[in-house]
């Protein structure tokens, strides 16, 4: 195992502390795979001391366990292998049980069952174990599962609304952290059931991504000189997007980190993830095509199908495992807003019953659980605002949402999602875009929201939160063309995300929030790649970018460096 692997061992030991032998019963669950290394046990009598282990290789020496309040003693070790056998040793008052070598063998994803007989005595350090530990597998290893992988993708918008953006698409395995099998995940103890009221964000912690971090922590390496900055991004929360079907595991991967962030910090955690998986998605664009396609069919049976069944339907599946999580979808980046201004385009036009269906089932689904608040995806003001476009999109969304069930199935909409419109507020008279010149007073997102929140009213859509993707927007002037929307050059970080909105003048905004994770690429410059977008080899676009999705250290080092409000 190199030193990138990931560790969860946890093990459940079955004593009570008296001064004769007494049987434990001790259950390993491990897996492998890429990030750091945690390592956890669980004793059943609360009322020991101290709890310690050692192994035989690097954690050499007895390491104490720190309490986490949730059932297990924890620590994060330096990214070195636990190396077997492993001792355990547990304190209780005045007794001290040391069970040497009690695992003596690791494998991966397997369910380890050690009996020993040991002896407790009076005094520090007394021990006995007359019994060898076994360390026989009782079962198998779980399959091998897909590695997290964000993977946004847009489109460029109808002219002249400035086109929107190309958002992440999967990034390799090598820089992504494990994926759990559910089956072995420990079982750390869920708090009270979650229903959401109101701006989910509002007094919770929000989940911070152990794998946006080890990419985070890949460009502090290559960068170091910018390494104190970059640390500070690790820390700010960003969206993970389910951008095919293959990933959805992770969900449970990613939200037994979030009970994990918030049992250590006590407070409700929030995580937010982007349903982005629609039959003909992207329609408007190449950069982030799907995996499901309508193949000419106008009611797309085979491609719903699928997304219904095998891709709806099973990440509410993951989510129901979660009822005590608070969780934000971001629903369907690009999809409604190109049928309200993109209809010219064939396969827009072919997409139509798939989209409003696809997006009516997605919110009918997830509106069944009281855990997730859901915001449709909005496009940004450079694209939808135009009063007609507001009014169209308006309408395509009432049409979708009276078929889902109703309007109080979503909590609002999120805008600017993997965009560059600047932020600005309801006051600012800037317009580094020049939209007003085109009739688009939506000369930025905070502006846009509001002119938005008016149509959708007008619509019968009202009393709505927004959510506005600030990863990305912190240059307002960086384009010279607003249309484009693929890697632009100039650009820097925005706003970290936050609930602190009052700045903008405008108080139905929930939060900002780096939805897109920023450093992941919008798509490829390669002209003769697969997913080529002619959008990403615009005069604004930097050269050089690999496919969407994937890690672009240099370019994360730039809007790191163009960051504003600065680090």
């Amino acid at each position: 195992m190199s030193y990138r692997s990931f560790l969860l061992l946890s093990i459940a030991i079955f004593l009570q502390v008296i001064n004769h032998a007494n049987a434990a019963n001790i259950q390993i669950t491990e897996h492998t795979g890429s990030s750091a290394w945690w390592f956890a046990i669980a004793v059943s009598d609360s009322s020991f001391t101290l709890l310690e282990a050692k192994d035989s290789g690097s954690y050499s020496t007895y390491t104490p366990m720190q309490s986490t309040g949730w059932g297990y003693n924890i620590f994060y070790t330096n990214g070195q292998p636990v190396t077997p056998p492993v001792s355990i040793r547990i304190t209780k008052g005045n007794h001290v049980i040391v069970l040497p070598n009690i695992i003596t063998s690791i494998i991966p994803g397997s369910l380890i069952d050690t009996g020993a007989s040991f002896t407790t005595t009076p005094g520090s350090g007394a021990t006995s174990a007359p019994t060898t530990p076994t360390s026989t597998p009782v079962t198998s290893a779980p399959a091998t599962q897909a590695p997290v992988t964000p993977s946004p993708a847009t489109q460029s918008p109808v002219t002249p609304a400035p086109a929107t953006q190309s958002p992440v698409t999967p990034a390799p395995a090598t820089t992504k952290p494990p994926m759990v099998n559910p089956a072995t995940v420990p079982p750390i103890a869920p708090t009270a059931k979650v229903t959401l009221t109101g701006n989910p964000f509002a007094g919770r912690n929000m989940y911070l991504s152990p794998n946006y971090r080890n990419e985070v922590e890949s460009a502090m390496a290559t960068y170091p000189s910018l390494a104190s900055k970059m640390s500070k991004v690790a820390n700010i929360a960003t969206g993970y997007w389910i951008d095919r079907i293959a990933v959805i595991p992770n969900i449970t991967t990613i939200l037994t980190q979030a009970r994990t962030q918030q049992s250590q910090s006590g407070k409700q955690t929030v995580t937010v993830l982007v349903i982005y998986d629609l039959p003909n998605r992207d329609c408007h664009a190449y950069a982030s095509n799907g995996e499901l396609q309508c193949n000419g069919d106008p009611l797309c049976a085979t491609g719903l199908a699928a997304y219904k069944t095998q891709y709806i339907d099973a990440i509410v599946a993951a989510i129901s495992a979660f009822p005590d999580m608070p969780i934000v979808a971001i629903v369907e980046p690009d999809s409604l807003p190109n049928l309200a201004t993109n209809l010219g385009t064939p396969k827009c036009a072919a997409s139509v019953y798939a989209y409003k269906t696809g997006v009516s089932y997605a919110v009918q689904r997830l509106g069944t659980l009281p855990n997730v608040a859901q915001y449709i995806d909005a496009a940004h003001g450079g694209w939808l605002g135009w009063e007609t476009g507001r009014a169209a999109f308006a309408s395509v969304v009432a049409s979708v949402l009276s078929a889902a069930g109703g309007n109080n199935l979503i909590r609002g909409f999120a805008t600017n999602v993997a965009n560059y419109q600047p932020l600005g507020t309801l006051t600012s008279t800037d317009d580094p875009c020049n939209l007003a010149s085109q009739w688009n007073f939506a000369t930025n997102e905070v502006k846009y929201v509001n002119l938005l929140d008016q149509s959708l009213t007008a619509a019968g859509i009202t009393s709505k939160g927004y959510v506005i993707d600030t990863g990305r927007n912190g240059v307002p002037n960086a384009r010279s063309d607003c249309s484009n929307w693929c890697n632009i050059n100039k650009a820097g970080l925005g706003v970290a995300s936050s609930t602190n909105t009052t700045f903008s003048g405008l108080g139905i905004i929930d939060a900002y929030y780096w939805v897109k994770p920023p450093g992941e690429c919008d798509g490829t410059s390669d002209s003769t790649a697969q997913r080529f977008d002619r959008m990403c080899a615009s005069s604004d676009s930097v050269t050089n970018a690999p496919q969407a999705g994937v890690w672009f250290p240099s370019y994360f080092k730039m809007v790191v460096e163009n960051s504003n409000p600065a680090l």
